[in-house]
């Protein structure tokens, strides 16, 4: 009797982030943001690791709360080119982002898991 061969389960095919910069509309200025995230709130709240890391110096508007959740005026931190760390597993827009996730935007600015920030 043979015993079945396990199928290996596939890995997701996820673009580097020069592949995502390359389909991004002709003159988008790229964002200076490079942070990283370890949880985000029920309400959508991202809380970040390095406050220093993530500001684009006079775009960027940041509160602190207790607890040390920063949160933006509007979505600033959510431009093309921006790049986000996952540290712990979070949840954004609905979708589960597990620890060392990398994300940046795609052209339509939605978020998009990358392979590398290469």
């Amino acid at each position: 009797m043979l015993t079945p061969t396990p199928v290996p389960t596939p890995t997701p095919a996820y673009p580097t982030y020069s592949e995502v910069v390359s389909t991004y509309p002709a003159g988008v200025e790229l964002s200076c943001t490079d942070a990283e995230v370890s949880d985000v709130t029920p309400d959508g709240e991202f809380v970040f690791i390095d406050s220093t890391k993530l500001l684009c110096a006079g775009l960027s508007r940041v509160t602190v709360t207790a607890g040390g959740t920063f949160t933006f005026s509007g979505d600033n931190y959510k431009t093309y080119g921006a790049k986000i760390t996952i540290i712990n597993t979070v949840t954004i827009d609905g979708k589960t982002y597990q620890a060392g996730a990398m994300l940046t935007v795609d052209k339509d600015l939605n978020w998009i898991q990358v392979l590398s920030w290469k």
